[in-house]
């Protein structure tokens, strides 16, 4: 067996040895028929247990699993809340990973479950169905209140970016273009919804935008990544407000939702003008 074979099957038994885990069940790119899998995959499992509270205050369970290299529990985390389910995420040191969370069972009765989700054990039958698509992750609805919500946080951080550069504090500007890229990239998730419908996953950080986008879009994209040179953070940030600005008048027009057309062109003035 190698090595993530042999984690999965130290999992599998804790499950049937241990009397207080009720099910198991394994979701995230291992149960993705989407997902070509490589040897960077770790292991997201579920333990539904019947002693939730005492079940994580009791570790020796954990002493089937070598000692692993790196490890963080919710309760190493800064707004780590245990109320409702405690996670260990486990690095060992051959590579293989595994992110396991505990949960009540109770939980299953009351929470809606996650699009990726097969179980592998079920010893009180609940007749848990599989689910092997990626609904959970489908880009979300364009609304008119988000939209004018994205448009007035893009070019409000607009500013801050310029400020940032001429007063040479790039840490600053580079961490509003960070800023400003995200409601780009909201921009971004709602043209391919709109392209190619919104049955769509853009994968974990727009990891699929590559295959998505049309490609001089991407190109433009891509452009908008930069280092802290001067002359590359303006040229990032204006790459940034003419794809958002093109992206946004697109969808504006089809949606019927408003937005001010000739807020770029004002914006760009108003920066040559300060700045």
């Amino acid at each position: 067996m190698n090595k993530h074979e042999q984690l999965l099957e130290k999992v599998i038994k804790i499950a049937k040895d241990n009397i207080h885990i009720r099910v198991l069940e394994m979701n995230g790119s291992r149960v993705n028929p989407n997902i070509e899998p490589d040897d960077y995959q770790d292991f997201d499992m579920v333990f539904y247990v019947d002693n939730y509270p005492s079940f994580i205050e009791d570790e020796s369970w954990l002493n089937v699993f070598d000692k692993p290299l790196l490890r963080q529990t919710t309760k190493d985390q800064r707004d780590g809340d245990a109320n409702q389910s405690f996670i260990y995420m486990m690095q060992f040191e051959n590579g293989a990973r595994l992110d396991l969370s505990i949960c009540d069972v109770k939980e299953l009765s009351m929470n809606q479950r996650d699009s990726l989700s097969v179980i592998l054990i079920d010893k009180d039958n609940y007749q848990l169905e599989d689910y092997q698509n990626e609904s959970s992750y489908y880009i979300q609805t364009i609304t008119e209140k988000e939209f004018n919500y994205s448009c007035n946080e893009f070019y409000w951080l607009i500013p801050y970016v310029s400020k940032g550069i001429k007063r040479k504090q790039y840490f600053y500007a580079h961490k509003h273009l960070q800023l400003i890229r995200k409601e780009l990239e909201l921009m971004l998730d709602w043209w391919i919804g709109d392209q190619k419908g919104f049955n769509q996953s853009v994968g974990k950080a727009k990891s699929r935008y590559k295959d998505l986008l049309d490609k001089d879009i991407y190109q433009q994209y891509i452009k908008t990544y930069t280092n802290l040179e001067e002359k590359n953070l303006w040229q990032a940030l204006e790459q940034a407000l003419n794809l958002y600005h093109h992206l946004a008048l697109h969808l504006s027009n089809k949606y019927k939702y408003p937005y001010q057309k000739n807020l770029k062109d004002k914006v760009l003035k108003f920066i040559k003008n300060n700045y």
